[in-house]
């Protein structure tokens, strides 16, 4: 999730109202999807759906030094496609997924949950 900034101190109202969007979605979270395509996950995101596959791919995940401890992805096979075309959940940077470079999710309508936990590194069930 995104690192909220203090709300603004006599801001004008635009101000006011993009601090409001910032932090509804920080509390709501976002949700996201790729199709059938290398993807960049973005560090608002706390959901990314994989809606369609027809080979293996890789989505990346968002440098850990933009989320805060606890904070969490999961990533969904929506397609059910993952049985047959691997998505590997690879790092960004010299980050570190357990311990490693990548996971991956290789079972239909698999999922994977990312939790930010240290300096770059990503834990993942």
């Amino acid at each position: 999730m995104i690192k909220l900034n203090p709300p603004p101190k006599r801001g004008s109202e635009t101000e006011w109202e993009q601090y409001a969007e910032t932090t509804y979605r920080y509390i709501k979270g976002s949700v996201a999807t790729s199709g059938d395509e290398a993807a960049v996950i973005n560090a608002g995101s706390t959901y990314h759906g994989v809606t369609e596959l027809s080979a293996p791919r890789t989505l990346t995940l968002p440098p850990a030094s933009d989320l805060s401890d606890g904070d969490e992805i999961v990533i969904q096979d929506e397609s059910g496609g993952a049985g047959t075309y691997t998505l590997t959940i690879t790092r960004a940077g010299t980050d570190t997924v357990n311990g490693t470079n990548s996971v991956t999710i290789t079972t239909n309508y698999g999922r994977r949950r990312l939790i930010k936990r240290g300096a770059g590194k990503w834990f993942s069930s």
